[in-house]
């Protein structure tokens, strides 16, 4: 969850986590359940729950750990789902990868750059072009430019 908190506060959104235990069958479950929204009170909410089984029998752990246990894995997986992660990878290994290297503009020559937040893409003549153009970007609301 930590890992996801930073990205979040970037574009703009929040989140917070519920669990609750859910009888299906003989079986208890935890459902726990992925709530994120826009952080300025703006329209919409996602939510995503996953569940997770308790152990019936956990070798050295009490029935507290085992409900944990369960929790964290349920949350781990709500989360992925809110978020598109691949459930292989572990979202908290996020934080550990280096951010890829920033291309910086020539200080002169035509190039190109583009939003990652929405896609437009446009050729820059300068440097300095370039830098007003991206104080005063018009083309989303949280533009992210990158030189390609």
């Amino acid at each position: 969850m930590a890992a996801l908190k930073e990205p979040c506060a970037k574009e703009g959104l929040a989140f917070f986590m519920t669990d609750e235990l859910v009888q299906i069958g003989d079986r208890y479950y935890v459902k726990s359940t992925a709530c994120v929204f826009p952080a300025e009170g703006g329209e919409g909410l996602l939510q995503v729950s996953a569940y997770a089984r308790e152990d019936e029998h956990k070798k050295g752990s009490d029935d507290a750990q085992v409900t944990g246990m369960a929790s964290s894995y349920a949350r781990k997986y709500a989360l992925c789902g809110a978020f598109a992660i691949d459930g292989q990878s572990d979202p908290d290994a996020m934080e550990e990868q280096p951010a890829p290297e920033e291309k910086q503009p020539p200080a002169d020559g035509p190039f190109t750059a583009h939003c990652r937040s929405c896609g437009a893409r446009y050729q820059f003549a300068s440097m300095p072009q370039y830098m007003e153009f991206v104080a005063n970007s018009p083309c989303c609301p949280r533009p992210d430019w990158q030189v390609e």
